[in-house]
């Protein structure tokens, strides 16, 4: 088993930097692993200190609850560990946002599989509520898709009447297999859509 990555191997491993820096965001390393392997890391600790120790704590545990759940799920990158209370690591995947996918040239077997991920995520009790934007799944040269960024999302208790609550009307059917629906889930998901148009996130 690999060593635990730590702050200090950020600068040795990195081979470069994703996304456009902006004050208010993580910076994000890409770094290539003594095993060949790439990691991912979200970085708060760069941020403002008013940032970093609000919002960025916050965002962080939110995510290494999320990944720490979700590890070894099928379509989502495997969680490689928290560096600190500001930065955590999770697998590199190849990919491309599924909103830059040409219309028309992804099968329904993508869509079939981003359900079941969806499916077994909400199974763990993970909601993730950031899947309208279409960047936050990747979708590789074979067509396998995958759901990153949870930070809009949070963790419930699949088993409890708040969570089973929740995952019955927050499943993956209307946004990838609408004709699957049936009559009174069509009628649940429009009440649904009529409280979560207040949330800032979804």
């Amino acid at each position: 088993m690999a060593a635990p990555l730590r702050r200090e191997d950020l600068d040795r491993l990195r081979e470069g930097f994703l996304g456009k820096r902006r004050w208010y965001r993580p910076l994000v390393h890409l770094l290539r692993l003594p095993d060949g392997g790439k990691a991912v890391v979200k970085d708060f600790l760069p941020c403002p200190w008013f940032l970093r120790w609000t919002y960025g704590r916050l965002l962080t545990g939110r995510e290494v609850r999320a990944y720490a759940r979700l590890d070894g799920l099928e379509g989502v990158p495997r969680f490689l560990g928290r560096l600190d209370g500001y930065a955590f690591a999770v697998e590199w995947v190849e990919g491309r946002d599924l909103g830059k996918c040409p219309k028309g040239s992804l099968g329904a077997e993508t869509f079939d599989r981003l359900a079941a991920t969806v499916e077994g995520m909400h199974r763990r009790g993970v909601l993730h509520l950031d899947l309208r934007q279409r960047r936050n799944v990747l979708v590789d040269g074979a067509g396998v898709p995958r759901v990153i960024d949870f930070s809009s999302g949070f963790t419930v208790d699949p088993e409890g009447w708040w969570g089973r609550f929740l995952l019955r009307r927050l499943g993956p059917k209307r946004r990838f297999l609408p004709d699957s629906l049936t009559p009174d889930e069509t009628a649940r998901l429009a009440r649904l859509e009529r409280w979560r148009g207040w949330w800032p996130f979804s």
